[in-house]
């Protein structure tokens, strides 16, 4: 697969429009298994068990410290209240060391979420609109990157709710996974060879987080309507 590269600074590379499939020889389906096993590990180590001791020990670190002061702050004072607690303990270390903390956490969100969705625009409309690619796959990319952060810069500075902001945000992702999750089971049963099929361990999980996401994006969907109704409807 090609590379998106910077517009500004790096050489445009050509990046096909759309992928190609090999053959289940012994050779291919011998490296297919060598590159999903390095896959797998890497999805289990750095995805979901690093985030799984990263949220613990956001959870056990609120706990340690708001719980024994009976403290239930909501939104982002979650964080500030943290920070004066630890600035009491700790001193002026304590208070700048929660900051950074909660900065670098929020920050590499929002970051992942921004590069995430403009790689996944820049592809769609590169791949399937011809008058799309009269431009470059970065070129593309890197409007829908700018476009998104200026749109939230100029949110905050409307003094829009940031809470909301990520809220919304999340339920986004969360209906989009309602989408791909159950696509990618069709795509991978519908045009890959038998041998490139994943086995009956991921067919549990992604139909269990089809039905997840599912479950989650109608109830999400049906909380937008009834308030709108609310709002519109008087």
């Amino acid at each position: 697969a090609g590379k998106v590269v910077n517009p500004l600074r790096g050489a445009e590379e050509k990046v096909p429009s759309t992928g190609f499939q090999c053959e289940p020889t012994a050779e291919n389906v011998a490296r297919w298994r060598q590159w999903f096993a390095h896959w797998r590990w890497d999805q289990a180590v750095f995805f979901w068990f690093l985030n799984t001791l990263t949220i613990m020990l956001f959870i056990v670190g609120a706990l340690a410290v708001l719980r024994p002061r009976h403290l239930v702050p909501q939104g982002f004072e979650v964080a500030v209240t943290q920070a004066h607690i630890l600035g009491e303990i700790m001193g002026k270390p304590g208070w700048y060391l929660m900051l950074i903390v909660a900065f670098a956490t929020l920050f590499s969100t929002q970051l992942s979420l921004v590069d995430g969705c403009a790689r996944t625009l820049s592809d769609i409309l590169y791949v399937n609109f011809e008058w799309a690619k009269k431009r470059s796959l970065s070129w593309w990319y890197a409007v829908i990157a700018g476009g998104w952060i200026i749109a939230g810069c100029l949110l905050a500075g409307l003094n829009f709710p940031p809470l909301l902001l990520l809220i919304t945000g999340a339920c986004m992702g969360g209906v989009a996974m309602a989408i791909y999750c159950p696509m990618t089971l069709y795509i991978n049963h519908r045009f890959l060879p038998r041998e490139f099929r994943p086995g009956w361990v991921s067919k549990l999980f992604l139909g269990w987080a089809s039905l997840l996401y599912g479950a989650f994006a109608l109830f999400t969907l049906w909380q937008v309507v009834r308030e709108a109704i609310k709002l519109f409807g008087g």
